[in-house]
């Protein structure tokens, strides 16, 4: 049984509180991501509500990104999974290039969305 439907039964009254659950509750109580969320997913130092806002803009922008598979004009670094594999594959896309003759660099710059 998941996370959710654990604490169902419980309300219900067909299941006794485990020690799991114990720690789930007492880990959101503390406004704490529990572990079993950010092993899968990704480490954070977020407090409970800005992880779960966090994690869904990031949903929602790959949403957005895999309906018309073309890259965005604006790309919030700090939401990719996997920065490194990103700037690899726009490289290598719009290069050309073999993977293993691809060297990355950033230039960081203060833009906003209206100056792109």
């Amino acid at each position: 049984m998941g996370e959710g439907s654990d604490q169902s039964a419980v309300k219900k009254g067909e299941l006794m509180f485990s020690a799991q659950m114990e720690v789930l509750q007492y880990t959101l109580f503390c406004d704490d991501v529990p572990d079993t969320w950010t092993k899968p997913a990704y480490p954070s130092t977020h407090s409970f509500f800005l992880w779960v806002t966090d994690f869904l803009t990031r949903c929602q922008e790959l949403d957005t990104w895999t309906q018309g598979l073309v890259l965005p004009a604006v790309v919030r670094l700090s939401g990719l999974f996997y920065l490194q594999c990103f700037l690899t594959a726009v490289r290598q896309s719009r290069n050309n290039w073999l993977l293993d003759k691809v060297c990355s660099t950033a230039d960081v710059a203060k833009k906003d969305q209206r100056g792109v």
